[in-house]
């Protein structure tokens, strides 16, 4: 990463060689003095498109005012638009230059580099892709595929992008092991067919019945209704309210009657009304009030 406290010397350095203030330097910069302040400081820095106007202004260069930063060339060719990079990206430098660069400069470096991006891992590669959008993040993950080994890794970068890619990638992947965190963010990406197939390859997700509270949304609903017939579960009154939209009204009466006491109020009676006939409603009201 730049040196800022070593860049913002220089500022305060050449800043007082041309018998300028903060407040004048500010006010050529058009930013508040408490900026250049903090530039100065080394607290932060200004972004890599104010550099040639900062130089300008302190009569001096990019070179001089960076110091021969391994960052420069890159510097110099992000202050070119347009301009294509022939030499191939360190990721971690696009990383580590985040803080300076706006999201548009990063995107031309990504468009603009005919040698691309250099990862060494995928980690590298998940670290930059919450400062993309979402096409840069596409660009990059299908040209960088032979980084994604592992579903769980993935499931991380997943939401931002479009399902058909997600799904080609992970049915190219070893599907065993998946834990709940990865199929709470792959759920809602991918299709339901393709959720049960994953949940059949680690069966031990839905052994728990908050994890199938929580999975209920994403899955096809005989697929549910199976489980649900399959094991033996203990709702809470909060996860029997979660599955209720989701499951078959002769299951979800069964399901209540097996665990009745969860149901300990009127208004949990309300939420559940919409989902259940009127005989196992009326049934309900009966031993809620028989408790009182």
């Amino acid at each position: 990463m730049f040196d800022t406290q070593k860049i913002g010397e220089k500022i305060a350095q050449f800043r007082r060689k041309k018998n300028m203030t903060q407040m004048e330097l500010a006010e050529e910069m058009s930013v508040s003095f408490q900026a250049v302040s903090s530039w100065e400081r080394g607290s932060t820095m200004p972004d890599i498109s104010r550099l040639p106007q900062l130089c300008d202004t302190l009569g001096i260069s990019i070179d001089q005012l960076l110091d021969n930063s391994p960052y420069l060339p890159m510097v110099e060719q992000l202050l070119e638009p347009g301009e294509t990079i022939t030499e191939p990206i360190p990721a971690q430098h696009l990383v580590e230059l985040e803080p300076v660069i706006k999201p548009k400069e990063l995107s031309s470096v990504i468009h603009h580099n005919k040698e691309g991006v250099l990862f060494d891992n995928f980690y590298q590669l998940l670290n930059l892709i919450p400062f993309l959008s979402k096409e840069d993040t596409e660009s990059l993950v299908r040209s960088h595929r032979s980084l994604i080994t592992s579903i769980n890794d993935f499931a991380e970068i997943a939401p931002m992008l479009p399902s058909e890619l997600v799904t080609e990638i992970i049915s190219t992947l070893p599907q065993e092991n998946l834990n709940l965190s990865t199929f709470l963010l792959l759920s809602p990406v991918v299709n339901p067919n393709m959720v049960q197939h994953l949940l059949e390859q680690n069966p031990d997700i839905l052994e728990s019945a908050e994890n199938v509270a929580q999975l209920a949304p994403f899955v096809p609903r005989d697929y549910l209704n199976l489980i649900l017939s399959q094991h033996q579960f203990s709702f809470s009154q909060e996860e029997l309210i979660m599955l209720a939209p989701f499951v078959e009204q002769s299951v979800l009466e069964r399901l209540l009657e097996e665990n009745l006491p969860e149901i300990q109020s009127i208004d949990d009676l309300i939420e559940l009304a919409p989902f259940i006939s009127s005989q196992s409603l009326h049934k309900m009201m009966q031993n809620l009030f028989s408790r009182e």
